[in-house]
């Protein structure tokens, strides 16, 4: 089970665990010392490749990782498109639909 701040340790011994390779890949190990060398869960880090690879790692051989891979703060798409529309209206009014149809930026489409 990933548990955030605690070693990624698995087996019923809890010999085995999850490490960085050398190339930045995520590779198995065991050992006595597995506590030691096994990477430290963190589902809050900003880059998605560790998440990835956890979600991966049955594919190597590895135990199917369960608890959270990641999570995240990050803004929520109707949050900043309300604050644009805010700020724009501060900035330049409400506007006028009808001003904005009669307006002297038209054109015509000729047959």
């Amino acid at each position: 089970m990933l548990v955030d701040g605690e070693p990624m340790v698995y087996g019923a011994e809890r010999d085995k665990g999850v490490a960085a390779g050398s190339a930045g890949a995520l590779e198995l190990i065991e050992g006595d010392d597995v506590a030691d060398r096994a990477l430290v869960h963190d589902p809050s880090l900003a880059d998605p490749t560790r998440a990835y690879a956890l979600s991966r790692l049955r594919r190597v051989g590895g135990p199917i990782p369960i608890g959270t891979l990641r999570q995240v703060q990050r803004p929520v798409y109707e949050e900043e498109l309300l604050d644009q529309v805010e700020d724009t209206r501060e900035a330049e009014g409400d506007g006028e639909l009808d001003a904005l149809l009669t307006g002297g930026t038209t054109w015509r489409v000729e047959d």
